[in-house]
């Protein structure tokens, strides 16, 4: 729902208008909400969705153990989201904003059924093009994005898929705890200090561990390959959803989940491998752009609020 006396800009118009468009007519996978219809008033634009979930996964986390999911949880959502992105990167669309917020979950015969919502800061972006859009908030915001700098969109979302991978294994926060913004910094001086976190070796196990201690090999493999300080050129999506679908396929054969048999109220067992179908582990492609440093970034910091407005 949107007020219409809340718009005053073209942009504002165009970005409602885009939504709908996406949503309604171009848009259509299975983990990623579709709209039905657009109904106005002389007050308010309503945009008519399907049924995204029970809740949002940040809701969801703050009713379970630890405020976190077991390792088969996690990895079970973050590969339904990753190939909601990997759909949309194969179109040439960027979503823009991944985060726990904009991730629904319904309980659905027992098992876990995630759905990407609002597409309201989504754009139609070449693999080679660059966007320079401010979209998103913490944690999740990518550190190209954060820094306002021209960036990669879909690499980028691989950056915020893996903060939502870390919230969901290993609690509400520790990325937060990891880091330890300081309050009222603005948002590029906490990417630049996470920068720094996550250039140091074993970054990503201290940063899962630091909420309750969580500790997983195959979710730790996971986590390494997405939130990371170089942006890759060529990663993309697809590579995201064959990584996490061969870590649940060998997490299931050879590991035991890090939080023994205890899983999500709803009951999903272990993947067992045979829907994804897929056996081996691809390795995200390597080529990277050049390290970046305080001296490189220090410029670009600026007033800006942590939290980004979003539509």
């Amino acid at each position: 729902m949107c007020n219409k006396r809340s718009v005053t800009a073209a942009e504002e118009v165009g970005s409602i208008y885009q939504e709908f468009c996406l949503l309604k007519h171009t848009l259509d996978h299975q983990h990623m909400i579709r709209c039905v219809t657009m109904l106005h008033s002389q007050s308010h634009v309503h945009l008519v969705l399907q049924y995204g979930g029970d809740a949002c996964m940040e809701q969801l986390l703050s009713t379970q153990p630890g405020c976190r999911l077991s390792r088969d949880d996690a990895l079970h959502c973050t590969t339904q989201v990753a190939s909601a992105l990997s759909y949309c990167h194969a179109i040439d669309v960027s979503h823009g904003q991944v985060s726990p917020w904009h991730v629904w979950v319904e309980m659905a015969r027992n098992r876990l059924v995630c759905r990407l919502v609002d597409f309201s800061m989504a754009a139609r972006v070449q693999y080679v093009s660059t966007r320079k859009t401010l979209c998103g908030a913490l944690p999740c915001v990518a550190l190209e994005t954060a820094l306002k700098e021209p960036y990669w969109p879909k690499p980028a979302a691989c950056w915020s898929l893996g903060v939502e991978l870390l919230e969901a294994i290993g609690g509400q926060g520790p990325l937060e705890l990891s880091v330890r913004w300081r309050r009222g910094a603005s948002l590029a001086q906490a990417a630049l200090e996470t920068l720094e976190l996550f250039a140091q070796a074993g970054s990503h196990a201290q940063a899962m561990a630091s909420m309750g201690g969580a500790h997983d090999d195959a979710a730790l493999a996971c986590l390494e390959a997405l939130p990371r300080p170089e942006p890759l050129r060529s990663a993309n999506a697809s590579d995201v959803v064959e990584v996490l679908s061969a870590r649940r396929v060998q997490a299931a054969r050879f590991g035991s989940d890090e939080r023994g048999e205890e899983h999500l109220s709803s009951g999903l067992p272990p993947n067992n491998g045979e829907e994804s179908g897929h056996d081996v582990v691809v390795h995200i492609p390597a080529q990277r752009r050049p390290r970046r440093t305080a001296a490189s970034v220090a410029p670009l910091l600026g007033p800006r609020p942590y939290s980004l407005p979003c539509w």
